[in-house]
């Protein structure tokens, strides 16, 4: 796990891994309830959400930026 962000409500949490994968998770449950991915992937080290929480802006250690529509 590189990065954490809980939403406000405390309803999900978005975990950046180093594999390169977004998850978002249940707190509660500690389930994984969609994971966001592509192929090739560098390493995830940073992890922002915008302040609507419709996209996730992940930073990869290949120096790359990606936006995620949640």
């Amino acid at each position: 796990v590189s990065a954490v962000h809980f939403t406000p409500d405390g309803k999900t949490l978005y975990i950046a891994q180093k594999s390169g994968i977004l998850q978002a998770s249940n707190p509660a449950t500690g389930k994984a309830v969609k994971l966001y991915a592509e192929e090739d992937t560098a390493s995830a080290l940073s992890l922002a959400l915008s302040p609507d929480r419709k996209r996730a802006v992940v930073g990869y250690s290949d120096g790359t930026v990606r936006v995620w529509d949640l």
